[in-house]
């Protein structure tokens, strides 16, 4: 993800002339993509050893029901499998959606994350990664508690 959130923020100074275009304005052209993405966000949210397959598959579908004409798409009953080409594949397709897109997708990937009143650093930086490389930055309510560990403890839920 860093990789993609890099290249994201040079490309500018790179290519000034480069224009990112939007080449989808509804919700059925990309929605291959935005359920990648949200069985991404939930695997990582849940990746622990005592996480349950439900406890994804439930984070999973409750980020997909907050995304536009929800109730109108095929759903799947547990997240899609994927490997980090194709993420970054679904995150570049995302990016030429049109900003209201964007910022629902962005909303079902916090509602996933934030499910389960837990958030874990690879939670938090998978989510500021996805938010940033769609230009759809989040405030920075995930910052953990003073004195408490990184690499220990979940950030906390923003109340």
């Amino acid at each position: 993800m860093l990789q993609l959130i890099l290249w994201h923020r040079l490309q500018p100074s790179i290519n000034p002339t480069s224009t990112t275009t939007v080449e989808f304005t509804s919700i059925e052209q990309i929605w291959p993509d935005s359920l990648l993405v949200l069985s991404v966000i939930a695997r990582v949210g849940h990746s622990q050893p005592d996480a349950s397959t439900e406890d994804i598959a439930y984070a999973f579908r409750s980020g997909v029901f907050r995304l536009p004409k929800a109730g109108e798409q095929e759903k799947p009953e547990i997240p899609l499998s994927c490997n980090f080409t194709e993420l970054k594949k679904s995150i570049e397709r995302l990016r030429l959606a049109t900003p209201e897109l964007k910022q629902a997708i962005v909303d079902a990937c916090a509602h996933t994350v934030l499910l389960d009143h837990k958030v874990t650093p690879s939670e938090g930086d998978l989510l500021r990664a996805i938010a940033m490389t769609l230009d759809c930055p989040i405030p920075p309510f995930l910052n953990p508690q003073p004195g408490v560990s990184k690499q220990k403890q979940p950030y906390p839920k923003r109340s």
